[in-house]
């Protein structure tokens, strides 16, 4: 006989589960409801007052850091980046990373907005790169202007009575005032940056040609001339700074270092030849490249990893990677280039392939030497390309010449305190960028070993014709010699 389960017994069953749903139910009621009733009364009693004194305290470089967080970035931003920002630019930069993340997602052009530079600028800054040998100008402050000019010899033969350094022996000291004309003295004088084509190797001692052909050099002392000029770097790849071979190459090189000349376009060897030169300009990072076209039998040779030389753009593997290399480690980048073509007022189909290239490896502006006279301009690409600047101060013959000036700048907005309408609210002012540098092409003439500013005068203007005529029509030149492409205009 079975025994009875009283507990598998179906009445028992049911009463049990009825009391279980009743106890649950009061628990939800009365303990659950009570619990979150205390969770509400603890955030209403929270202090607001305090959590908005701890949200306006001044931020750290660990909020600034959380608050930018992991980013794709053309740099590394780090407590070093950081803490330059705060010590050298602005001691409110933490606070105005933090206050503008909130709003925005992050790009690299925050730091132009906020600090007034580029990340890359900010970068070489703080990391100290910007104080290597390479840097032309460290900080030009909110705006800087470079100028080119075209072929410049100071040859010092004196058999060469031609020679604008013979003409003027006996003015040494006010070249600025005896060979050039005022106007252009302060402008070469003025410029922060001001570059030419040196086509004349110095040589220290007795030196021998390369052959006997019309050859230039100059005295190894002569270097200074360069500093008396208001030169601030040279370019060496060029048809002439091999006149005096070997010996004349090596001592240039040395007589510029001797004068603190930076030079591109060559070097001691291939990675000095092939290392850009750079300058911050309104904030942004400037980078200088240089080559001649074509080598030939007079010619310099091409830099190696051991021998001095120059670097050529024609038969090269180096040049457009030098350029590439430019390209992301700056914001613009500069083509400084000695042509073969040295006559024609017109770029023929070889510069004109090879300017095209540099501006597709990521120049944005290609600016020509060694033609005797001036070439046209064309925009490719939107970037400028001034083919040929002319001789600048070469020998005693007439030449028509360009000085061009590269104006980079940056703007600050400022805004006005809401209590003070006098006063700049330093924490909401911000900076913006000019997208391109404004092109100035000022005209010159070069006669009797002086070189002439022209601009506002009959020859100036005929000279602007010429040049807009050499350039098929498609660029503007107002009376201020400012450079504009005619598409744009039109836009």
């Amino acid at each position: 006989m079975r025994k009875s389960n009283f507990f598998h017994n179906p009445t028992f069953n049911f009463i049990a589960t009825v009391i279980l749903v009743i106890t649950l139910a009061f628990f939800y009621k009365y303990a659950l409801s009570n619990y979150s009733g205390g969770i509400r009364n603890e955030i209403n009693n929270i202090d607001t007052e305090r959590l908005a004194q701890l949200e306006a305290a001044p931020k750290s470089v660990d909020d600034a850091l959380n608050a930018i967080g992991k980013v794709e970035s053309v740099r590394e931003i780090d407590y070093e980046l950081l803490t330059y920002c705060h010590d050298n630019v602005r001691d409110d930069i933490y606070n105005r990373i933090y206050d503008y993340m909130k709003v925005n997602e992050y790009s690299d052009t925050m730091w132009e907005t906020l600090c007034g530079y580029s990340l890359l600028a900010l970068s070489d800054l703080a990391n100290g790169n910007a104080e290597e040998y390479n840097y032309i100008v460290r900080d030009s402050g909110d705006s800087m202007t470079i100028a080119f000019a075209g072929d410049v010899s100071l040859d010092s033969n004196r058999n060469h009575w031609w020679s604008p350094l013979i003409v003027h022996r006996n003015n040494r000291a006010n070249l600025l005032e005896s060979a050039f004309s005022a106007e252009l003295s302060e402008k070469m004088i003025g410029a922060d940056i001001f570059c030419i084509n040196l086509e004349s190797p110095f040589v220290s001692g007795k030196g021998t040609p390369i052959d006997a052909n019309w050859r230039h050099s100059s005295a190894a002392e002569n270097a200074d001339v360069l500093g008396i000029l208001g030169a601030d770097m040279v370019n060496i790849a060029n048809d002439r700074i091999y006149d005096y071979s070997a010996k004349g190459l090596a001592d240039t090189l040395f007589a510029l270092e001797e004068a603190d000349i930076p030079y591109i376009g060559g070097g001691t060897n291939l990675q000095d030849a092939k290392t850009p030169r750079y300058a911050i300009a309104g904030g942004r990072k400037i980078a200088f490249v240089s080559a001649a076209q074509v080598k030939n039998a007079t010619t310099a040779p091409e830099a190696t990893s051991k021998n001095a030389g120059v670097i050529y753009a024609t038969n090269s593997t180096h040049f457009l990677s030098m350029i590439e290399e430019a390209r992301q480690n700056a914001d613009y980048v500069i083509v400084y280039t000695d042509w073969d073509n040295g006559r024609n007022e017109k770029a023929d189909n070889a510069q004109v392939a090879l300017a095209h290239s540099f501006i597709d490896a990521g120049a944005d502006i290609v600016i020509g030497t060694r033609s005797t006279v001036m070439q046209g301009i064309e925009y490719y690409e939107g970037k400028p390309i001034v083919y040929g600047l002319g001789n600048f101060w070469y020998e005693t013959d007439a030449h028509q010449n360009i000085l061009l000036e590269l104006k980079f700048s940056r703007n600050t907005n400022y805004v006005f305190s809401e209590e003070n309408s006098s006063q700049v609210d330093e924490s909401k002012t911000t900076y913006s960028f000019n997208n391109e540098p404004a092109l100035y092409c000022t005209p010159c003439i070069q006669k009797d070993a002086i070189t002439r500013h022209v601009l506002g005068t009959d020859e100036g203007t005929a000279l602007i014709n010429k040049l807009i005529q050499n350039s098929d029509g498609k660029v503007s030149i107002d009376e201020t010699g400012k450079l504009t492409p005619v598409s744009a205009l039109a836009e």
